[in-house]
């Protein structure tokens, strides 16, 4: 299908330019689509070595080790790459969402709460925020970052759902 020729094209570029980190970074984001955390892993690993977005690259090695199961080592390369560019938003989403998948509230919440902050247009980094809030029984504050999602995007239904819920409890 169309993935596996974007892959396969992704693939052609990095055989070119080894350097070329939007290439690596975009095959390595592929076959984690496909699931191919092994694959993914060893792309990401390759940018690591480059200049740029090595926090991006580190956070798609913390991704694919999860993929893998290896949640334990997943997390000290997410905490890494945090570290490497604490002010990157992609980082921040994806390490609250595993915190997220790991059914811990208290450890995404700052992670979601320092995106909406990098991010505040965003209705989704105020409701993934809010929902880690109330996940911890902050229950006004989990509202009031919802209310934000809101007033950001009048349009943005699950923050209305989430509230929703909140008022009748």
């Amino acid at each position: 299908g169309n993935l596996a020729e974007g892959t396969a094209r992704l693939q052609e570029a990095v055989r070119y330019n080894p350097k070329d980190g939007p290439a690596l970074y975009a095959l390595g984001q592929a076959h984690l689509k496909d699931k191919r955390f092994d694959d993914a892993l060893a792309v990401f690993r390759k940018g690591t070595l480059l200049k740029q977005s090595r926090a991006l690259f580190l956070d798609g090695m913390a991704l694919s080790l999860e993929g893998k199961g290896e949640l334990k080592q997943a997390e000290e390369i997410f905490i890494r790459a945090r570290e490497t560019d604490p002010n990157n938003l992609r980082v921040r989403l994806d390490l609250g969402g595993f915190y997220d998948r790991k059914k811990i509230p208290v450890l995404a919440a700052p992670e979601y709460g320092i995106a909406a902050d990098l991010d505040p247009k965003n209705p989704e980094t105020h409701y993934f925020y809010g929902r880690a809030l109330v996940g911890m029984n902050e229950f006004n504050g989990g509202l009031a970052a919802l209310m934000r999602a809101v007033e950001v995007d009048s349009t943005f239904a699950p923050a209305y759902l989430e509230a929703g819920r909140l008022y009748y409890r």
